[in-house]
């Protein structure tokens, strides 16, 4: 700010000295202003904070200034005028507010899309001074520019009664012209006729120079003249209106009930005084338009004080009050809100709330404007709110959790949302802050029931996970697929948990798990050897939505290999069981054909081969019970013995 100034004050340099105060503190500064040398002036054009980093607001120190200083102050903005100061060329406070007003509607309704973040909005610059400073300092106001305005100036009584002083001195040259044509000669009336039609246009060029719409009428309440505004507004023109009655030209009704309005020729007749209308009023023009307008009449008089006439001023305020209606809209929806809705600006100060944030905390609106967000928020920090605004400034919004103390010391946990944003030349945080209460019991409830299921899935002495069903990505093990597989999480099941897989096991249950639809299906049970370890597990798969939305695979395993070895066994000891019966039922038919063949063979060996016994060229040396044990094992065999006896007779 200060090297802007001494660029513009380059211009000067020569003609006027030129002295800043951006090393001086507040206190030695309001020192100097007040010893200033003569023919001094002070600019005040902006402090926010002195050197010793006291923060402090502009237009407060701007009238401590004036108070102080020994020399007229110029500023900036309006308000200067408002602290004493002289004025300048200024820009309206006002005018501005309600212009970012305005553009701040059109934004959040979509109406204006900006290419890039509205940083500032181009400001008519008015020259405005105050009378009184100017005559106090010995200025002189003719060298001023034209179109400056003066405040806190006396009107004169032109001023201040000029429509009265037309309209008398109207009656007046009509009355005077009229008598005069009475007595002058043929050869005067023309001049007073020229006279009175000068005089005509004289008070038609004042009519149509006013600014705001003029109907007069006569005391009938006809109207007798319009200016170019009344004529705009109403859509009727002058000739059309003459001799019409007020009430058809000038038609009036309330906005709201949209009754006709009492006519206000009438009611200056009544009371013979300057009427107003009231708010709400609305004028019906006779091409359809509506305007919302103020207005006042006033009795017209004669010399003699009576009502002669009535002269009717009113103006369109149709923007302002739409610019009221939006600005009580706009209350209307932040206190509507459900979310309690804090304006504060840099220095922590509560400046606005909304009635949810009455009701969050229990206070009144009047009450809470006189709080600071050290009052309400549980974790302020007072040497870390310039770092958070100054955080909040550059990321434009923040949103946090926090307490917030209610009226009666309760600590209620909220989310904020914390806005910046820039009100005329002001900074301010807007801040929506939302109860948070149930979900925070409903989180500690479901922490709760997730710390009860973690429980028992790593009480299991079985195989638990959970896996992304499109990225086979593994999101929970429990304790038992850690004492076997380590820490997996992360990595892919097919990976981490199989053996010699180059994608996604060919035997992956996925496809099983969702219907036609591709929504969760039923659980499908199956049993498979794990390709890692070599063991045996009972498995159950299911489909489910995970927390995060997307559908993951729940497999629960039941290590089954003893069983399995177990069934194993058992299969080959039924085997063996069954092969062992089959051997014994051969057994025994071989057992009663050898007995049915030593039977036989004991006969034939009685009759031929007695024990001993010389046969042909040989002697036979077998026992009988030799004999009968090679019987049984021929039996038991393959060997065919003949039954002829002549085949054992010992002959070759």
């Amino acid at each position: 700010m200060a090297s802007a100034a001494a660029q513009v004050a380059s211009a000067w340099n020569g003609k006027l000295e030129f002295e800043y105060t951006t090393q001086l503190s507040l206190d030695q500064m309001l020192k100097h202003v007040g010893n200033l040398p003569p023919h001094s002036i002070i600019i005040f054009t902006q402090y926010n904070r002195d050197t010793t980093g006291k923060v402090t607001v502009a237009y407060e120190v701007e009238a401590m200034i004036v108070k102080a200083a020994n020399a007229p102050v110029f500023g900036l903005y309006d308000f200067n005028l408002r602290n004493g100061g002289i004025g300048g060329s200024v820009v309206g406070v006002k005018d501005l507010g309600e212009r970012t007003g305005r553009l701040a509607l059109d934004l959040l309704n979509g109406t204006v899309q900006p290419s890039q973040p509205v940083a500032s909005l181009g400001v008519k610059v008015i020259p405005m001074f105050d009378w009184g400073q100017i005559e106090r300092w010995g200025g002189d106001p003719r060298r001023l520019r034209d179109d400056s305005i003066f405040v806190n100036r006396v009107p004169t009584f032109w001023e201040q009664y000029r429509l009265y002083i037309i309209g008398l001195t109207a009656f007046l040259l009509a009355q005077t012209s009229l008598i005069a044509a009475l007595l002058v000669s043929r050869r005067r009336r023309k001049l007073t006729e020229l006279s009175l039609k000068e005089s005509e246009q004289n008070l038609a060029i004042t009519l149509h120079s006013i600014g705001d719409a003029v109907i007069a009428t006569d005391s009938a309440g006809c109207v007798t003249r319009m200016n170019a505004t009344a004529e705009r507004l109403s859509g009727w023109t002058l000739s059309d209106a003459t001799g019409c009655p007020l009430s058809e030209v000038f038609r009036i009704v309330n906005a709201d009930t949209r009754e006709p309005v009492a006519d206000p020729v009438q009611l200056v007749m009544a009371h013979g005084e300057v009427v107003g209308l009231a708010n709400h009023t609305v004028l019906l023009a006779r091409d359809g338009q509506e305007y919302q307008i103020a207005d006042s009449a006033a009795p017209i008089r004669n010399a003699a004080g009576a009502i002669v006439g009535v002269v009717l001023v009113f103006s369109d305020v149709t923007e302002k009050y739409r610019a009221e209606e939006v600005l009580r809209a706009t209350r209307f929806s932040l206190d509507a809100a459900f979310d309690a809705l804090f304006w504060m600006t840099p220095d922590a100060r509560i400046v606005d709330v909304n009635a949810a944030a009455c009701r969050l905390l229990g206070y009144t609106r009047e009450e809470l404007l006189q709080l600071r967000v050290l009052d309400v928020d549980a974790h302020y920090n007072a040497e870390l709110w310039p770092q958070h605004f100054a955080e909040l400034r550059q990321r434009g919004s923040m949103t946090f959790e926090s307490e917030q103390r209610t009226k009666d010391g309760r600590l209620i946990p909220v989310e904020i949302v914390a806005n910046h944003v820039v009100y005329g030349n002001e900074e301010r945080n807007c801040a929506f802050v939302r109860d948070i209460t149930e979900r925070k019991r409903a989180e500690a409830t479901d922490k709760e029931a997730q710390k009860r299921l973690l429980a028992v899935f790593n009480g299991l002495d079985a195989i638990v996970y959970v896996a992304d069903m499109q990225t086979h990505e593994l999101l929970f093990v429990n304790k038992f697929v850690e004492s076997i597989f380590g820490d997996i999480v992360g990595q892919t099941c097919w990976k981490a948990i199989q053996a010699g897989q180059s994608g996604p096991c060919a035997f992956c249950t996925n496809d099983k798990l969702l219907d036609a639809a591709g929504d969760p299906a039923e659980i499908y049970q199956w049993e498979f050897q794990n390709t890692a370890n070599g063991r045996w597990y009972d498995i159950r798969d299911r489909a489910l939505p995970w927390v995060d939305g997307r559908v993951v695979r729940l497999e629960i395993a039941t290590d089954i290999t003893e069983r399995k070895q177990a069934e194993k066994e058992k299969a080959l000891l039924e085997t063996q069981f069954q092969q062992a019966q089959k051997m014994d039922s051969v057994g025994r038919l071989a057992g009663g054909v050898a007995h049915d063949f030593n039977n036989m063979l004991t006969v034939r060996f009685s009759r031929n081969w007695p024990v001993g016994a010389q046969c042909g060229r040989g002697t036979v040396q077998r026992p009988r019970a030799a004999l009968e044990g090679q019987a049984h094992f021929f039996a038991g065999g393959s060997l065919r013995l003949p039954l002829d006896s002549r085949q054992w007779t010992g002959h070759g």
